[in-house]
């Protein structure tokens, strides 16, 4: 079975436990592929915010893992994030994950995916299940978004 988050079809189990205890999801989305805007999609459970994932569309590489680290940033900064290998570049931190690719659009370049969780899983599985998002979610989105490779 299939759940559609911020525009994109994933699968249940993919993202599942980022949204425990399972409740009433719903999303205030901003995200407009077509006019190629970053914007942020806010996911929630019982009307509590547990997701933020952010598209960027822009030019220019850039790396995830400074961004991560920054804290100055319009995309997040990560707590303790290290590299994965996703994408072009990905970084996996306890409370989120940003992943970039080359995707030549009239936005740019290059597109960004960043999540940030709001509440904590049970147990300490949080850096685990964001990683096991991030890996069905970021490749999905990108072939959403009608870009060719740069």
């Amino acid at each position: 079975m299939r759940q559609e988050i911020c525009g994109t079809k994933v699968s249940k189990s993919a993202v599942a436990p980022l949204l425990k205890p399972a409740g009433e999801v719903d999303e205030y989305n901003r995200i407009d592929r077509e006019s190629e805007v970053s914007a942020p999609c806010d996911v929630t459970v019982d009307k509590q915010s547990v997701l933020e994932i952010k598209f960027f569309w822009h030019s220019g590489k850039m790396d995830p893992l400074s961004v991560a680290k920054d804290g100055k940033s319009s995309i997040y900064s990560l707590q303790s994030p290290r590299r994965i290998n996703l994408a072009d570049g990905a970084v996996i931190g306890n409370d989120g994950a940003i992943a970039t690719i080359a995707c030549k659009t009239k936005g740019g370049d290059h597109f960004t995916l960043a999540l940030k969780t709001t509440r904590n899983i049970e147990g300490g599985e949080q850096r685990n299940a964001i990683e096991t998002f991030m890996r069905s979610y970021m490749p999905a989105t990108v072939k959403t978004l009608g870009c060719d490779p740069a």
